[in-house]
């Protein structure tokens, strides 16, 4: 009169409660099933409808109150303080935590600061998309700068105008 689930996991790969979940999502998917046995498998539900609700509107509010007082570079410092070891960045296979791209930001930042870069300038950043890419931008608004993206693959014409009409 009854059927019997046993469900073995390895500790050490899942959290107890992620299983839990699973076994949920099994359960629902046999209900499915049962309550209509013709039903194809693309239209079982296996999520509970709180559950689908909360992925579908909680997870995806994405609207933020930016903190206009601050600048970009201070939220990202704050971000870095938070969660240094976190992932800031990926390119292909390569990717830096928030304490590596704001070390990298700073050491250039200081860099420019030397060379100049202050409030009123303009910096060109000109390289392909990358984790040097990311970390000039982000090294220009440190030193307090405005940065301009100018792609490697303009002809050189266009890179001279763009340089010289922007006052980079």
């Amino acid at each position: 009169n009854d059927i019997t689930f046993n469900l073995e996991y390895c500790t050490a790969l899942f959290k107890r409660e992620t299983m839990e979940r699973l076994a949920l999502h099994f359960q629902n998917i046999l209900a499915s099933i049962a309550e209509n046995p013709q039903i194809q498998i693309s239209q079982i539900e296996m999520l509970a409808p709180e559950e689908k609700s909360q992925i579908l509107s909680d997870f995806n509010n994405t609207e933020y109150e930016y903190p206009r007082e601050k600048t970009i570079s201070c939220v990202f410092e704050e971000q870095a303080q938070k969660t240094p070891d976190n992932v800031a960045v990926m390119f292909g296979d390569k990717k830096l935590t928030y304490r590596e791209l704001n070390q990298r930001a700073n050491s250039l930042a200081r860099v420019l600061r030397k060379q100049g870069v202050n409030e009123d300038s303009i910096v060109a950043v000109m390289l392909d998309r990358s984790l040097e890419m990311i970390t000039g931008i982000l090294a220009v608004l440190k030193a307090g700068g405005a940065y301009l993206p100018v792609s490697p693959d303009y002809p050189e014409e266009r890179v001279r105008y763009i340089l010289k009409d922007s006052g980079t």
